[in-house]
């Protein structure tokens, strides 16, 4: 019993206390680690300074050494739920961290940590994803997985639950940085993207156990997705998001970053074409990012175009441009719904068009 308590040294588990304590934050934690080291140093630091972050009860706590009647309830804790801990100093830490500024101190992780070592990209993007930025994804994500490469993202709504999900279709490996306690799922419409995660994939976080999503976590929680990655594809982005923010840690970091353009008519274009103006490289095919990694496709598939005439024309074109409902498709084109509606199911068909929720359909790329 107690898997995890029998792997930590005491000075570990003290420090497992300590981040958990309610006013420990990450910023404020990684510098009391990395200056103090031990729990002897510690103590001698609060019985001479005054420690504003700590209660008068927690102070007592540590100088008497009941800190570890709470640690072993956390450990018991952590055993149940399959969490693990790994200090910087630990063999197991990731040792793309160790080379950012502000390296997390101790990192909670789910799943299999050896994935931190693989060849990887980080694949991010809007939350309010479109059908072509899905579609894209997929296309980007599967010649990842062929390549054996690891997709890293942050398992928020839009782009990067579609980076996730995509690598789990494909039989991929994929890692997923949160911004919230390693055991509290945000936002609860990728629950299912988290639990698959935590028995093939690996799930990990900075954050202290249960720890609430904060605003100010994400920004945070994104240098580790650039640490851990070679190299950063954008799908889709907001000129103000926090897609932008992984862009500048990618750029401080000296990775590169690759931006897929997106349509001029769409909000989630802009940022991505802004990347592109300023000088981004740009991404039309797999194999863009994956020259990177010495990784090459071999092109020589059939190719079948089909040309498209009269209303199939017309419902692409406008599809081009943006994803449109039913409705806003017929008012456009100006036809009978019911010629409309049987036009839409063989585009369908015939694998031009995707329809999503709310019969809102977009063009398959």
């Amino acid at each position: 019993k107690n898997g995890v308590f029998i792997l930590l040294t005491n000075d570990e588990l003290f420090f497992l206390y300590l981040n958990n304590t309610p006013k420990m934050y990450p910023r404020r934690f990684n510098a009391a680690y990395f200056k103090f080291r031990t729990r002897e140093a510690y103590v001698e630091h609060i019985k001479t300074c005054s420690e504003n972050c700590l209660s008068e009860t927690e102070k007592e706590e540590i100088i008497s050494g009941c800190w570890k009647i709470k640690v072993r309830s956390l450990i018991d804790y952590m055993d149940k739920a399959g969490i693990h801990a790994v200090f910087y100093d630990d063999e197991k830490y990731p040792q793309m961290l160790r080379d950012i500024d502000n390296p997390p101190a101790m990192l909670y992780y789910i799943g299999d940590i050896s994935l931190c070592s693989e060849n990887s990209v980080a694949v991010v993007g809007s939350r309010h994803a479109t059908g072509y930025g899905a579609d894209v994804t997929d296309y980007f994500v599967r010649e990842f997985v062929s390549a054996d490469l690891t997709v890293i993202s942050g398992m928020a709504e839009g782009i990067d639950a579609c980076a996730h999900r995509c690598t789990v279709k494909y039989s991929g490996k994929t890692i997923a940085v949160l911004g919230s306690g390693i055991d509290r799922i945000y936002p609860m419409i990728n629950e299912d993207i988290y639990r698959e995660l935590c028995v093939s994939g690996l799930v990990l976080s900075e954050y202290p156990i249960s720890s609430k999503p904060q605003k100010s976590n994400f920004p945070e929680r994104n240098r580790l997705i650039i640490g851990l990655a070679k190299c950063l594809l954008v799908v889709e982005a907001g000129v103000k998001s926090g897609t932008m923010i992984t862009v500048d840690f990618a750029l401080e970091q000296g990775k590169n970053v690759y931006a897929v353009p997106g349509s001029i008519f769409s909000f989630s274009g802009k940022g991505v074409n802004q990347l592109i103006k300023s000088g981004c490289a740009v991404a039309t095919e797999p194999e863009d990012i994956l020259q990177e990694f010495g990784v090459y496709i071999n092109k020589q598939k059939e190719v079948k175009q089909t040309a498209l005439t009269g209303l199939d024309k017309q419902i692409c074109d406008l599809l081009a441009r943006e994803d449109c409902p039913f409705h806003v498709l017929q008012e456009k084109i100006k036809c009978d719904a019911g010629e409309l509606g049987e036009a839409l199911m063989m585009l369908e068909i015939s694998g031009h068009i995707n329809q999503g929720p709310g019969r809102i359909y977009s063009l398959k790329r």
